[in-house]
């Protein structure tokens, strides 16, 4: 989120200095890649600041706000994957059904000869949307762990995984989870 954030500051000082006609204020809230905090943002943003335009970073948020957002007029960039299909409104994906990219994730396994794989994925429904593209490329047998967005051991899991000796693990996790779990994964 943060590189997102400076990429925005530097193309609104860039076209701030080209247009000095027509100036862009930038006004940025953290999401903490939360749900709750991504509507409390939003309402911020539409009622307090008036915006006239929302870029949003994280899946999280877009499936909080969507309901609400879709009865505006609203632009939305968005950035992160929606736990929903894309429809025809104002949420403008940059990204359209990145499910795509786990499909072909999946198939290019399967066509390098991968036979067994682990798919370690945190519950959540923008994720179980990407193992469910994964596993449409892969057409193979694959053995699911799941991880808790809360969970804080992932001890036995781990174990769990190591101890059925895949020939590959796939992760689709979110950072926080994903991290976690690889530190007790490589012990």
């Amino acid at each position: 989120g943060e590189n997102m954030r400076n990429g925005a500051v530097l193309a609104q000082e860039k076209w701030n200095k080209e247009h000095a006609y027509q100036q862009v204020e930038l006004v940025t809230e953290d999401d903490g890649f939360s749900s709750a905090k991504g509507i409390a943002a939003y309402r911020k943003l539409t009622s307090i600041d008036h915006v006239q335009a929302i870029i949003n970073m994280s899946s999280p948020t877009i499936d909080g706000i969507y309901e609400e957002v879709t009865k505006t007029t609203l632009p939305i960039l968005q950035f992160g994957e929606q736990s929903i299909e894309p429809a025809d409104d104002n949420v403008v994906g940059m990204f359209p059904n990145s499910i795509e990219a786990e499909y072909k994730y999946g198939k290019y396994l399967r066509e390098q000869g991968y036979t067994n794989i682990a798919v370690v994925y945190t519950r959540n429904s923008t994720l179980e949307r990407f193992v469910k593209g994964f596993k449409s490329g892969f057409q193979g047998k694959t053995t699911d762990y799941v991880l808790e967005p809360d969970q804080k051991d992932f001890r036995t899991t781990a174990l769990k995984v190591s101890e059925t000796k895949p020939s590959m693990v796939a992760f689709i996790v979110t950072p926080t989870t994903g991290g976690l779990f690889m530190k007790e994964y490589l012990k």
